[in-house]
């Protein structure tokens, strides 16, 4: 029998007693606090994530065997109370009045997020991107990667981010569309712009995402992710698509230069920054998909309804 979830992160406030079903994504440490031994995790579902704070008391091994039988990937029942610290919600968990154990029986749903736009849609729009392709040999290559019905079906589930944006399932897609839609308006404003290339880029320019990510309880990194990146990943499948249906030289450096610089700067991941038109407009309109997503959901996740509020990333967000 599936469990019941409970509440979800996104639903906290200040205050209440929680109990939920939640997927544990990060395990730190067991340490000692004044009162005795402690414990905390990162865990989420779909609506967000947040921080548990176990408190043990005296008796470390018997708090040591609760964190060993914790595992990245688990689903636990946590009982406790939430509170706001520092403009975060946390759960603490004080064994006289909560607990965390490990459940076995919990509907996926609950933990990783589907898209909310259709994706059959989502993905006849891909294909009629594609079909409008006029260059041969740029619509040979888009069609012989989008030919293989294993490559499109997980196309249509992957995420396109962990944390940072459209990090749910059908979210690469999702994110892919908006790119080449935003890159089509970018093309109609500057027509000097060779349009079959850029499109072409805005469709490959996150493929790598397709090994750099898994789905488990959540969104998880593969070796290949952790190691190379999706950047590197991506770069390699088009040049090498490209070495295999002989498209022309000039096209596989330009799409594979796309990629490698579609993040703009080194030092966000781009070994190398754009260099010609189309790198460029892709870029922006990749950055500009990302962004206005993390700022919406700033906005729209944080805890206060007003005034503003600090993101590492974007700095002060006003929410207003």
């Amino acid at each position: 029998m599936v469990m019941d979830k409970g509440v979800f992160v996104a639903d906290l406030s200040d205050g209440d007693q929680v109990r939920g079903l939640f997927a544990v994504r990060e395990r730190r440490q067991v340490r000692e606090y004044k009162f005795g031994t402690m414990f905390d995790l990162r865990v989420s579902d779909r609506t967000g994530r947040v921080d548990v704070y176990f408190f043990g008391g005296r008796d470390e091994r018997s708090v040591q065997e609760l964190f060993d039988s914790i595992h990245e990937g688990d689903v636990i029942e946590v009982t406790g109370s939430a509170s706001l610290y520092k403009d975060s919600m946390r759960i603490t968990v004080d064994p006289d009045g909560g607990a965390i154990q490990r459940v076995e029986s919990f509907s996926i749903d609950d933990f990783i997020a589907h898209s909310l736009k259709d994706v059959d849609r989502m993905m006849s729009r891909i294909n009629q991107h594609i079909r409008s392709i006029a260059d041969p040999d740029i619509s040979r290559l888009l069609a012989a990667i989008f030919s293989d019905e294993a490559f499109v079906s997980w196309f249509r589930e992957c995420p396109a981010s962990m944390e940072l944006h459209a990090n749910w399932i059908g979210g690469l897609l999702e994110h892919t569309l908006n790119v080449a839609d935003t890159c089509m308006a970018l093309a109609v404003q500057h027509p000097e712009m060779d349009r079959d290339l850029l499109l072409a880029g805005a469709i490959v320019h996150d493929l790598g995402k397709l090994q750099e990510y898994q789905l488990g309880t959540s969104i998880k990194l593969t070796d290949e992710g952790v190691l190379l990146g999706h950047i590197h990943l991506g770069a390699e499948m088009v040049s090498r698509r490209c070495e295999e249906l002989k498209v022309p030289e000039r096209i596989r450096w330009k799409l594979t230069h796309m990629v490698l610089s579609s993040h703009g700067r080194l030092e966000y991941g781009s070994p190398r920054i754009p260099q010609f038109a189309e790198a460029f407009a892709l870029h922006m309109a990749d950055d500009a998909d990302a962004k206005v997503e993390q700022y919406l959901r700033i906005k729209n996740e944080s805890a206060r309804q007003e005034g503003h509020t600090w993101n590492r990333r974007l700095g002060q967000i006003y929410l207003g």
